[in-house]
């Protein structure tokens, strides 16, 4: 899960968090963002393991933010009946996921996108500021770390590797 979504959840009031990730050098930084569980995917069986932690019912909500067909799938199972997943991760445009349409129909599972939080800049932007001033939005947790113009190169592929969070571009030295 990503450390944005972590965090979003905690402050929407969520009890439980549960975060997964392949990578689990990843798993510390979910915890301090607010994670209250995780689970090593690169390990464990994703689904069965969301379901033991939430007493085989799923989660309320799955938050997908890979992009990839087999995490949205596992998002979906990982979700209770009634539910809603919500895919954050941009997936390929010939990319499919395959859902069972009875499952769809049985379940009332619902399924949304949502593109930089499907937010309006103008309101929420002042919002997240005022957060972030109060103590209440860690913004530095989601920094990895920051780069000058020449690393971007190098940014791009510790992000297609799944290593850090965010890399934010300095113009002028690095601080």
């Amino acid at each position: 899960m990503g450390l944005a979504a972590i965090q979003g959840a905690r402050l929407a009031g969520a009890a439980r968090i549960i975060a997964a990730d392949r990578n689990v050098a990843q798993l510390p930084a979910a915890t301090a963002s607010g994670a209250t569980d995780t689970v090593d995917a690169g390990e464990a069986d994703l689904v069965g393991a969301v379901r033991d932690l939430t007493g085989g019912t799923g989660v309320d909500h799955g938050i997908e933010v890979v992009g990839k067909p087999a995490t949205i799938r596992a998002a979906f199972d990982a979700t209770r009946r009634g539910g809603a997943v919500t895919l954050v991760g941009a997936a390929g445009f010939t990319e499919s996921v395959t859902l069972p349409a009875l499952m769809l129909m049985a379940d009332g599972k619902k399924i949304q996108g949502s593109v930089y939080g499907a937010s309006d800049p103008a309101r929420d932007i002042p919002v997240l500021a005022e957060l972030a001033l109060r103590g209440r939005l860690d913004i530095e947790a989601l920094v990895t770390r920051r780069i000058g113009i020449d690393d971007v190169e190098a940014a791009f592929t510790d992000m297609a590797a799944g290593r850090g969070a965010r890399s934010v571009v300095c113009f002028g030295p690095p601080s």
